[in-house]
């Protein structure tokens, strides 16, 4: 099993009392062969840190809900594969004048009181948000969102799944000597490798939502890269090498 020195050396702040709670639930599962879910929606330097050092030892997953989903709650030994305690909304935009962003609808959400990692991705599509949430507040949620912004809105439950729309990216390919974090972001910021080192040294790098790197980290398949001012993106597989022997990547531009 994993231990506190373990993710004091992994996490730090919010994070850190994240995982262990997560820790909590995992040891609990664990000693009395129960099912138990996580009750927050969490990053994936966080799900896929336990996914990747318990799925050895017991049955857990990661679900939220949306394919290819960044924010997942954690199930610990769901053996009879009970439902997990997520709500799936939609918001549906009133005004026909006004086109609503990604920041536009959560805000509007967090705007009433609620915690980030209460809810899990958004996907914006025809002037409706799709969001999932923990159950706790799914009801809070409909019966007290109205507007976003200034303009009037409407939250409905969605039953079918399948009306979920996927999440939209724009694919390419890069080339990198290795995958290095200066390496990456500098291809994937289009700027020199200096430059790039001063981007993840400022704190305008985050990978997988942490900004606890410097720029000889290493960057993982599957990590999401968000770089302030460019994007984020999803570091998705090596497709080959070049003549010059730098390595093919294939990377998921979030639109």
């Amino acid at each position: 099993m994993i231990d506190k020195k373990e993710l004091i050396a992994h996490f730090t702040g919010e994070e850190l009392n994240l995982a262990q709670s997560v820790l909590e639930k995992a040891n609990i599962s664990m000693q009395y062969e129960t099912t138990i879910f996580t009750q927050d929606f969490l990053t994936p330097n966080i799900w896929n840190f336990f996914y990747k050092r318990l799925s050895h030892v017991m049955k857990i997953e990661c679900n939220g809900v949306f394919e290819e989903s960044e924010r997942r709650m954690i199930s610990f030994n769901n053996g009879y594969n009970t439902p997990y305690p997520i709500t799936v909304l939609k918001i549906i935009n009133n005004s026909k004048f006004k086109v609503l962003e990604h920041k536009d609808y959560l805000g509007a959400i967090l705007s009433l009181g609620i915690k980030r990692n209460k809810i899990g991705d958004l996907v914006i599509k025809d002037n409706k948000c799709y969001f999932v949430a923990c159950d706790e507040i799914g009801k809070f949620i409909i019966e007290n969102l109205i507007s976003v912004g200034k303009n009037p809105c409407t939250v409905e439950l969605v039953a079918d799944i399948e009306e979920l729309p996927h999440m939209d990216f724009t694919e390419s390919i890069i080339s990198v000597a290795s995958l290095r974090a200066d390496a990456i972001v500098s291809e994937i910021a289009n700027c020199s490798r200096a430059n790039a080192v001063k981007l993840v040294d400022s704190g305008k790098v985050l990978i997988d939502y942490s900004d606890d790197i410097n720029k000889s980290s290493e960057v993982k398949l599957d990590s999401r890269i968000t770089i302030r001012g460019k994007g984020k993106y999803l570091i998705s597989e090596i497709v080959g090498k070049t003549k010059s022997d730098k390595l093919r990547i294939k990377i998921k531009k979030y639109t």
